[in-house]
């Protein structure tokens, strides 16, 4: 006696396998990706440039400090040790759960500063490593000795001049993060249970539901070409001489 089996529609699968990504996880993952670049920005590049300028000084050994621990402490790691000092003994912070935006907006940044400050002091120590190099070698230009000769204030020299074309690679160096962090990101919303992308990918393994994880493959390497894209168009703001055929 034959079965009655239905066949598998491929494209009723995928439909509602990206109904599932768009649904809820996006959102989420693209709130933690925008809090964790802007957070590190932030923190690296006014860091990077003070430890250029006061190069060989105790604030240039504090941020070399921190370039050599973010970079060489596991992520996992320092997401386990801040659930346990920032949650567990201080009871400041929830370590794990998500709450909307749009229904406590207190309880949303509550839920989500632990995992964006874990991938975000990551992120900005390469970024102020890179940062601090470049700013230094800009300093020694034949542009920064005519600007200063011609008798521009230190200030303007260092603020206009020297950190706009240091950017250069800042900018370059935030857009070679995005495809690190699409992988970082996973492992820490693992740990504080957070429902993004990188957490879907991780159920959707266990599951075996390899639809999804197609799905979110293909997001996350869409992702990295559209940023690497769109820091290639602004390279155009940053330098005037730089046009695109």
């Amino acid at each position: 006696m034959e079965e009655n089996v239905q066949p598998i529609k491929g494209t009723s699968l995928w439909r509602d396998a990206w109904r599932r990504l768009l649904k809820n996880k996006l959102a989420v993952f693209g709130m933690v990706v925008l809090a964790i670049m802007i957070v590190a920005v932030i923190i690296a590049v006014p860091a990077g440039v003070l430890a250029a300028i006061h190069n060989n000084t105790k604030w240039d050994h504090l941020a070399t400090g921190f370039v050599v621990l973010g970079i060489s402490v596991p992520t996992f790691w320092l997401a386990l040790v801040t659930i346990l000092i920032f949650a567990v003994y201080l009871g400041w912070l929830p370590s794990i759960g998500y709450t909307r935006p749009q229904e406590d907006f207190i309880e949303f940044l509550k839920h989500i500063a632990l995992p964006m400050s874990v991938v975000a002091l990551n992120i900005a120590a390469s970024v102020l490593r890179f940062q601090r190099q470049d700013f230094l070698e800009q300093m020694h230009q034949d542009y920064v000795r005519t600007a200063r000769a011609k008798g521009l204030s230190e200030r303007l020299v260092l603020w206009k001049h020297v950190l706009r074309n240091s950017l250069m690679t800042t900018v370059t160096v935030v857009g070679l993060q995005m495809a690190y962090l699409s992988g970082l990101i996973t492992i820490v919303e693992s740990v504080f249970n957070y429902p993004g992308i990188g957490y879907l990918l991780l159920n959707s393994i266990r599951t075996r539901d390899f639809i999804v994880v197609q799905g979110v493959v293909l997001f996350m390497v869409f992702l990295v070409i559209i940023v690497n894209l769109l820091i290639d168009i602004f390279y155009t703001v940053l330098d005037p001489r730089i046009r695109y055929q």
